[in-house]
């Protein structure tokens, strides 16, 4: 059996490797639709863009830290951004949440 090669952000958008946190999470359309807003870092450059995961079709979520105030970053810790068609299950860890979600399509919008 051939594991599958984990699909990053990084290969997603073109950029290096840098940092990256996770500074929104909406659940749009009964949460068949969620927008995870990101920014990634690499001094001195400073891009911000969103992941849309649509037709979603199961949503596992945990809050690893309670009490958390809005606007708050969370710094992403490890993620796999699965495959669409409800193939692979996307994997978002970060020091505050974990989403693990099924999906049928993967927007990325960016803001550069």
């Amino acid at each position: 059996m051939t594991q599958r090669q984990r699909t990053l952000i990084y290969s997603l958008l073109n950029l290096q490797t840098g940092n990256l946190a996770v500074t929104d999470v909406r659940l749009l359309r009964w949460g068949s639709e969620i927008v995870v807003s990101c920014i990634y870092s690499y001094p001195p450059e400073e891009k911000t863009f969103r992941l849309i995961f649509k037709d979603c079709r199961g949503i596992e979520w945990n809050v690893i830290k309670g009490n958390i105030t809005e606007g708050e970053q969370a710094q992403l810790l490890t993620h796999d951004l699965g495959e669409g068609n409800h193939q692979r299950t996307a994997r978002i860890a970060t020091v505050l949440i974990e989403l693990i979600i099924s999906y049928g399509e993967l927007v990325v919008e960016k803001d550069w």
